[in-house]
Order: structure tokens, then C-alpha cells, then sequence
């Protein structure tokens, strides 16, 4: 049943430049990327799904060209935050957002006990793609 369930977290990008295809590979900087230690803070990937974003609806498309808002599916575990998505390894990156930190705190639980890992799982998720989130586990 979990398999079944499985969520697909979508990137929300900006092509800058060249056109971005289905099948095409790429390499996801961290914020703490060197160009000069190409391998540390760096993760290639292939790109297996891409999204036309429209409001609330997304659509399926197979390439997409410079001054686009796309969505790009499959990189679970690959983004924490922000990154900058680049065709060469030798790039730099984008500075990343700068946040203030958290202003508001809150406490929250499920309210089915047996749903904790359904809301952890969750949190984990929005922690990793809202820079404005901070999200804190702690056992009671």
C-alpha cells in the first residue's frame, strides 16, 4: 500500500538558457557548490518527467525553451531548498534566498495517532522544498 502511494516531488525552475528535454542529463548543484571540487555538493541526474505549470493544473511536455516556469519531476533527495540545475558541471551557482528566520512556532500532532509517520513524512517534504519552513521533529 505504500508503494501505491508514493508522492513525486515536482521542482519548480526557471530555464535560463538552451532548452531543457525529456531524457536529457543534468547536474543538480547544492547551494555549496566549487567548480573547483566538481564531485562534492553535485548530482547528476536524467530527467524523466517535465511539467508545463498553469495555475493550479500541470501538463506533460517533452522540451521546454529559455524564459519558462517548468516543472521538473523526479528529484526526490536530490534538492534541499534551492539548487541550481546546469547542463556542465564547471557552472556556478545561483545565490541562494535569503530567509529570515522562523517567526511563528507550532506545535502540531495528528489526530489519528496511528497516522504520525503520514504527517512526518510530510513535514520532512515541506522542510525540504520551502526555504521559509523550519521544520523540528521532537519525541514527546
Amino acid at each position: 500500500e505504500e508503494a501505491a502511494c508514493e508522492d513525486e516531488l515536482i521542482a519548480f525552475a526557471r530555464v535560463f538558457s538552451g532548452t531543457i528535454k525529456v531524457g536529457q542529463t543534468l547536474h543538480i548543484l547544492a547551494a555549496r557548490y566549487n567548480p573547483s571540487e566538481v564531485d562534492e555538493w553535485r548530482t547528476e541526474i536524467k530527467i524523466k518527467r517535465l511539467f508545463l505549470l498553469m495555475g493550479r493544473s500541470m501538463e506533460a511536455i517533452d522540451s521546454c525553451t529559455a524564459g519558462n516556469i517548468v516543472g521538473i519531476g523526479g528529484v526526490r533527495n536530490k534538492i534541499f531548498k534551492t539548487a541550481t540545475i546546469t547542463s556542465t558541471p564547471l557552472s556556478t551557482t545561483f545565490e541562494a534566498m535569503k530567509m529570515a528566520q522562523p517567526l511563528v512556532h507550532v506545535v502540531i500532532e495528528p489526530c489519528v495517532p496511528s497516522e504520525l509517520p503520514v504527517l512526518t513524512r510530510g513535514l520532512a517534504l515541506l522542510n525540504q522544498v520551502d526555504p521559509a519552513v523550519q521544520v523540528t521533529i521532537k519525541a514527546s
